[in-house]
């Protein structure tokens, strides 16, 4: 049996049984003579016990779980029933009934912390990780909303999908076997993807795919991925600045030890000009002047490199500049069926800058973008302000760059031109990290390809 008292109409105890006293710790006479505020434990509001009082001072019986007060400080719950005894239509005396579920109420309490813990849990998850459910065949039965976010695609376009729907074209047939091979032999897969968001833009994810598997097969697959398309830049910010160190220091020896002979070469080749009536030997002479002249440029490229020119930054604005570059290669774009298309909501973007060599990187950019497009096409120049940065994208629509080849891009003497040697983006970039900025690159094959300045403001 649970503990039992009983009250006088003022809710004075008359009587408390002996489960009463083992419970609450009290001793008889410590109770008898109070009210139960006495085991009041402060766990309840006024508003309670006033809801209590006025059903039992109706004759209703009232039914709860409260929360009391043990004599050594210890609170406890008990289930309880407080039935009213009538005389003359009022309560004269009330019988509580109480059942100990202190174990059951620790149980909940437990369970609604975990839940708690879960949820919270969850809720980082969803803020910091892009999670995916597949199903064995790889499509995908739940997403949460920072895929949605990242990718750029709404719930319900990706469900029902596989991830093919974000596949940049980046990564081989190979590197995907490898994947499905390893979660198929339900092992955990790590590796790094790039992937395409709805936009075309590209973001690489660092992945963790965790097979579920029921009698040794996969049944589902869960996807969970985190941003890192900041490291990715970074990373090849600090390989690109590697290269140039290389090659301005290879450029120092170099260029001065070429320059030299070159000089005699020059000469004596002007000087065999003037004697020269031979009209073939004349036409051989004019080939080597015109190669030694092309050796000279890549010489003056090289210094370039090892002692670039003092930047002048000062602030600018970066509107009109850029509409200067447009204006010099609109003629060029005509001629080559290209259409240059220039984008900006903004009158005013001011940057510290060396107005005549960001021009030179710029124009750099679109002559490249219009030699990609042999048979024409379009090169959009957009700037925008992005947080505290502007960007710069010149887009074009060419013939792309592979994958493989756009690692490579900027390395000296790798060029993806018939006529290059690769110097004319290495010094562009060295520009743009002189004006404590970035350039990224993407491409896609037969899409075309987009370069993107970014400088602070």
């Amino acid at each position: 049996m649970g503990d039992l008292a009983i009250t006088d109409a003022n809710g004075i105890i008359t009587y408390v049984n002996e489960k009463f006293l083992e419970i609450s710790q009290y001793e008889k006479h410590e109770l008898i003579g109070k009210n139960h505020s006495i085991i009041n434990s402060g766990h309840h509001p006024k508003e309670f016990f006033t809801d209590l009082w006025q059903t039992i001072s109706q004759g209703k019986t009232w039914h709860g779980e409260i929360c009391n007060r043990a004599k050594d400080g210890n609170v406890y719950w008990v289930d309880t029933t407080i039935v009213p005894f009538m005389k003359k239509g009022k309560p004269y005396q009330y019988i509580s009934i109480r059942s100990d579920i202190s174990s059951r109420k620790k149980a909940e309490n437990a369970l609604k912390e975990s839940i708690k813990e879960l949820e919270d849990m969850h809720y980082a998850i969803n803020q910091s990780l892009i999670v995916a459910i597949t199903d064995d065949k790889g499509v995908i039965i739940e997403v949460n909303e920072k895929f949605s976010e990242v990718s750029g695609y709404g719930r319900g376009e990706l469900i029902g999908q596989t991830h093919k729907i974000v596949n940049s074209g980046y990564h081989s047939k190979e590197f995907f076997g490898k994947m499905w091979k390893t979660v198929r032999e339900c092992k955990v897969w790590k590796g790094e993807i790039r992937n395409k968001a709805k936009d075309g833009s590209f973001y690489w994810v660092d992945t963790t795919i965790v097979p579920f598997f029921s009698e040794g097969k996969p049944f589902q697959y869960l996807t969970i991925r985190y941003d890192i398309i900041e490291r990715k830049q970074s990373e090849e910010m600090l390989h690109r600045q590697d290269k140039l160190a290389a090659v301005g220091q290879l450029a120092a020896g170099v260029a001065h030890e070429i320059r030299n002979p070159l000089t005699s070469m020059k000469g004596y080749t002007e000087f065999l000009q003037l004697d020269e009536t031979d009209e073939n030997k004349q036409e051989y002479l004019e080939i080597i002047m015109e190669e030694i002249n092309r050796v000279n440029e890549i010489v003056e490229e090289f210094l370039q490199l090892a002692k670039p020119q003092a930047l002048t930054l000062e602030m600018k604005n970066l509107v009109p500049i850029i509409q200067n570059v447009i204006s010099l290669t609109e003629f060029e774009a005509r001629k080559k069926n290209i259409t240059l298309i220039s984008d900006c909501n903004d009158e005013e973007i001011f940057v510290r800058c060396d107005e005549n060599r960001l021009k030179q990187v710029i124009l750099n950019f679109i002559k490249n973008g219009m030699e990609a497009m042999p048979d024409g096409g379009f090169i959009k120049v957009m700037t925008e302000i992005k947080e505290d940065k502007v960007q710069i994208s010149i887009t074009d629509t060419g013939i792309g760059i592979p994958p493989e080849q756009l690692k490579r891009l900027g390395e000296p003497f790798f060029t993806t031109k018939k006529s290059g040697n690769g110097l004319g983006l290495m010094i562009s970039f060295k520009i743009i990290e002189s004006h404590l900025g970035n350039v990224f690159v993407e491409s896609e094959v037969n899409k075309g390809t987009v370069f993107k300045i970014v400088l602070p403001i």
